[in-house]
């Protein structure tokens, strides 16, 4: 193994909801995404990389521990992580090995013994102690930063929590830096995720730009899916991807994407400023895309290409795929 000074610091970032067609990098025009795609250049694109599940709290367990859904029998309907699967999980087997650990955004999952179901809503269904730094929230958590507990005092200053993640994911690196352990941070944004209130800083950014529906965009119904896929929570109507709202719809979806690339921006400004961008490796994915209006499909859950397939980048400074642009 690494020399203890050797081991690099580990941030992950982990988006909700995000299609892998809504970056630059992956070929879309219409976007700007300046700090994702130069993160995509200088490190490793991931370029066929699915999630396990197309359900978030379920993809969530599973990017925490490694395990499939079977194996962590964690979701919706079925119930929560089991403490001693959670003993499995990167976060603390990382602190175990000496590393100082972080977690800001949304978690998405609950952790509980045999008894526990899988509500995960409240401050006491989340493992908060089990990282040495904690700014997250139970639940889907708001957009409005004012409505999130842990992050009051970024209210003011960022009235959006996507920057408020950001803000509260810098002030980790701060104190990672005095704590002189190799850190591993977890930050979860909520966004792009419905209901789509993007931040009305970024207004103008999309503010004349006209969306192209995808190539397989369909207002008919998704005709050419059989019975049981038609027979979910997945039509246009679902996140209001339907050919009325489809414009106003795409441009909150993108600007809120817009919103995490400004974060990530600054995020990395941070590992600079702190010294140790070169000590740092970054893992950018999500949990799982909304379709976008895809085979009629506004939400996500069934594992067609576009709810199953992960923007994934992987930044290693010390590796030779990685370089500056």
């Amino acid at each position: 193994g690494w020399a203890e000074d050797e081991r690099p610091n580990i941030v992950l970032l982990l988006t909700d909801d995000q299609n892998y067609h809504s970056l630059g990098y992956a070929g879309n025009t219409q976007v700007q995404t300046p700090n994702l795609d130069r993160l995509a250049s200088e490190g490793l694109i991931f370029d066929a990389a699915y999630d396990s599940t197309s359900i978030c709290m379920a993809s969530r367990a599973q990017v925490m521990t490694g395990m499939y859904e079977y194996k962590t029998g964690c979701n919706f309907s079925h119930g929560p992580l089991r403490r001693e699967k959670w003993q499995e999980s990167y976060p603390v087997l990382l602190r175990n090995a000496g590393y100082f650990t972080g977690f800001v955004g949304k978690f998405g999952f609950a952790v509980k013994g045999e008894d526990g179901d899988s509500n995960y809503h409240h401050n006491e269904d989340i493992p908060m102690d089990s990282f040495d730094y904690w700014c997250g929230w139970p639940g889907q958590g708001s957009y409005k930063t004012k409505e999130n507990e842990f992050f009051l005092q970024y209210a003011e200053k960022y009235p959006h929590v996507t920057q408020a993640v950001g803000a509260a994911s810098e002030d980790f690196i701060k104190a990672a830096k005095q704590d002189k352990r190799p850190f591993c941070l977890s930050v979860s944004f909520k966004a792009p995720h419905g209901p789509m209130s993007p931040d009305p800083a970024f207004d103008e950014v999309y503010a004349n730009t006209a969306w192209k529906t995808p190539p397989n965009y369909d207002q008919l119904g998704a005709a050419h899916l059989p019975e049981q896929a038609k027979s979910g929570r997945q039509y246009l109507t679902i996140n209001d991807f339907e050919p009325d709202n489809f414009q106003k719809t795409m441009r909150k979806y993108q600007q809120l994407v817009y919103g995490i690339d400004v974060a990530v921006g600054k995020l990395r400004e941070a590992l600079v400023r702190q010294g140790v961008a070169d000590t740092t490796v970054i893992l950018f994915l999500t949990d799982n895309g909304y379709n976008c209006g895809s085979h009629g499909f506004g939400g996500k859950v069934l594992p067609y290409e576009e709810g199953s397939r992960s923007p994934m980048v992987i930044y290693d400074p010390r590796h030779p795929v990685s370089g500056k642009g």
